[in-house]
């Protein structure tokens, strides 16, 4: 189920940056990770690589892909989003 391998990668985010992602949460397709601070500044870094999200109370980065995602798909944006923490926090 793809729903699940989606948060299955979000929460190898929060194992890699803990200090600033600290929890991922949400049902089938419908998935949040929430951060620590700059959700909109990681939001913004993300688009400028080509991944699409919003933000949902203030500091959880909501991510609603289409039901036909795949998952080579899923791990693109996992990587995008990866590259994006890095730039941001220096890892």
């Amino acid at each position: 189920h793809n729903g699940q391998y989606l948060q299955s990668r979000l929460y190898e985010i929060t194992e890699e940056f803990g200090d600033m992602a600290l929890e991922v949460r949400g049902q089938g397709f419908m998935q949040g990770l929430e951060v620590k601070k700059e959700a909109y500044k990681i939001m913004d870094d993300a688009f400028s690589e080509g991944l699409l999200f919003n933000i949902a109370g203030g500091n959880t980065l909501r991510f609603i892909p289409p039901l036909i995602v795949e998952k080579t798909e899923i791990d693109e944006a996992y990587e995008k989003l990866r590259l994006t923490f890095r730039k941001l926090f220096r890892r």
